[in-house]
């Protein structure tokens, strides 16, 4: 399996984890139970779809190392342009409930990268991005950058956010639809690969919620199919870190 391929599962996996411990998916979900997930989704940003009893959807494209580029064909260019046609997707609700106008409120752009990216990327990009909703109304979205490399990475994002909204729409981006794009989108850090922090932490949830719940609750040769799926699929998760299988329209 290629090193891209393998990253999308794996954070797949990890989500699938705190789903199943009916943990919080924080940093990808950061409010809410997670109870709907999808791989491979048909979306414009396709990677994994993910959803929350409150309503909200996370949209994610997963990529374990990219760099800060604005050059055609690279990986950056490829996720802008994944996320402005999912803000210019079709709105409908009625089939789907993510198929709807996208509120920065509670829906997320997700760029989900490892630490093997560059700080430009983990650090510069996300900090910027990060600071975006905190801005009054009648700031301009340079007023979250505090330092020259700050800037130098929010100036390289509005260049391909510019150049790919008008690839996909055939006209540039206006000045709130940048600032649209610049909300809803964002860029988090995550190492759920074997033997990193986050695939330790999934498995503790598994190990201390998930599998003591179900024994604990389950009189030994008598368990329910619902208890027993759930046990299946966690010691699954545990110990292969199974990831799940793409769902498609």
């Amino acid at each position: 399996m290629q090193g891209g391929a393998r990253y999308q599962n794996q954070v797949t996996a990890w989500l699938a984890a705190k789903m199943l411990a009916e943990r919080p998916a924080a940093p990808i979900i950061p409010r809410g139970k997670l109870t709907y997930l999808a791989a491979e989704s048909g979306e414009a940003v396709d990677d994994v779809l993910a959803g929350t009893d409150q309503g909200n959807f996370a949209f994610v494209q997963a990529k374990r190392r990219l760099s800060l580029s604005t050059r055609e064909g690279s990986d950056l260019e490829g996720v802008v342009n994944q996320a402005v046609r999912q803000i210019a997707a079709a709105v409908e609700p009625d089939r789907r409930p993510w198929s709807r106008t996208l509120n920065p409120n509670s829906d997320r752009l997700l760029l989900v990268t490892s630490s093997d990216s560059p700080t430009t990327i983990r650090t510069h990009l996300r900090n910027v991005l990060q600071r975006i909703g905190g801005l009054h109304p009648e700031q301009t979205a340079t007023d979250a950058a505090k330092n020259r490399d700050d800037k130098d990475a929010l100036t390289d994002l509005l260049t391909l956010v510019d150049r790919e909204w008008t690839k996909v729409t055939g006209s540039a981006p206006t000045a709130e639809e940048q600032k649209l794009f610049l909300k809803l989108f964002d860029v988090e850090v995550l190492d759920p690969g074997d033997g990193e922090i986050h695939e330790s932490w999934a498995k503790t949830d598994i190990a201390t919620i998930v599998l003591e719940d179900v024994s604990r609750n389950t009189s030994p040769g008598h368990r329910s199919s619902r208890s027993a799926d759930k046990c299946d699929v966690a010691n699954g998760l545990h110990h292969r870190r199974t990831a799940t299988q793409p769902t498609r329209r």
